[in-house]
């Protein structure tokens, strides 16, 4: 009962305006700093880290509560409103690949307002579309949350039912489809990481956007999400393969993913999401770091 009751404030909330709610974000943004505290410890740590300097905390802050208001809009949205605040950059390319037949592996990152491409991308591809999502804990809270991404065509899957949902949707005659990764998260287990530099700082990734790819002939696009001004976003396509994975070595690949995410990174510091405990774990003994294909060209290794 109590978390249907919030879960309705939530969704009350969220029809305000969206300049009142970004109004209240300005406000939260210096109170979790200021006053709360909030990852206060884990935000500049991990700026220090990368950029030797804490000139960018204001910035994650302002970034994290953005999200935070603009997610609750998300639960009554319209798609003219989603249609007017949302541009891409290279859709044509993604015509042309459905059109052929491709399937679509996106690797999505924790910049900006990575959650508005759930509403935004069903309404603009041709391709079948899903995303890989984690499973809140609260059920009531899941469900609600789960509606309102998939309002718009969206299929969010967990990791465990996306491989059943690519075999039931792939093969002659079907529609192509695509399937969105956020590839940026820490894994479960750094023992069976993939490990390699980013941000100049030894960092363990999931492999298995390269596995999903392989597995189901599909072309792997890199799809950052940019803050165009405060509550606009412009999603770009940006090819990762040409003609599939093939027999690239193992981890190539990801590094380029990796590569294009740094630039992302240097050019909008704050944009990223830093309060994200990304650099919890060391590499443990007898994991190998793998070489980077494409390092950053500003952020020296450490």
């Amino acid at each position: 009962m109590g978390a249907r009751f919030g879960l309705a404030i939530l969704k009350l909330w969220g029809r305000l305006p969206l300049w009142v709610l970004h109004l209240e974000a300005t406000l939260l943004a210096f109170v979790m700093r200021r006053i709360v505290g909030y990852r206060r410890r884990v935000i500049s740590e991990n700026l220090q880290r990368v950029f030797k300097t804490k000139s960018h905390v204001e910035a994650a802050y302002r970034n994290l509560c953005d999200v935070m208001v603009e997610s609750l809009k998300f639960f009554s949205i319209s798609e003219a409103e989603v249609r007017r605040r949302t541009s891409f950059v290279g859709l044509d390319h993604m015509h042309k690949l459905c059109d052929e037949g491709k399937n679509v592996i996106f690797v999505g990152t924790h910049m900006a307002n990575w959650e508005i491409f759930s509403l935004a991308m069903p309404l603009s591809l041709k391709h079948n579309c899903a995303s890989v999502y984690k499973k809140l804990n609260n059920p009531v809270f899941d469900a609600g949350v789960k509606a309102s991404r998939e309002a718009m065509g969206m299929s969010l899957l967990e990791m465990a039912e996306s491989k059943r949902w690519m075999d039931e949707n792939t093969g002659e005659g079907k529609k192509p489809v695509s399937m969105i990764m956020i590839f940026d998260q820490k894994p479960v287990n750094p023992n069976k990481a993939w490990w390699t530099p980013f941000l100049g700082v030894e960092t363990a990734w999931y492999i298995g956007l390269e596995t999903f790819a392989k597995r189901y002939d599909a072309e792997v696009v890199f799809i950052p999400v940019r803050r165009k001004s405060r509550g606009h976003y412009e999603m770009e396509f940006v090819p990762v393969t040409d003609g599939g994975i093939g027999d690239a070595p193992r981890g190539e690949v990801l590094s380029k993913c990796i590569g294009l995410l740094e630039k992302e990174i240097e050019a909008a510091p704050g944009d990223w999401l830093w309060s994200h405990k990304r650099w919890k774990h060391s590499r443990p003994e007898g994991c190998e770091l793998h070489p980077r294909t494409s390092l950053s060209l500003k952020v020296e290794n450490s």
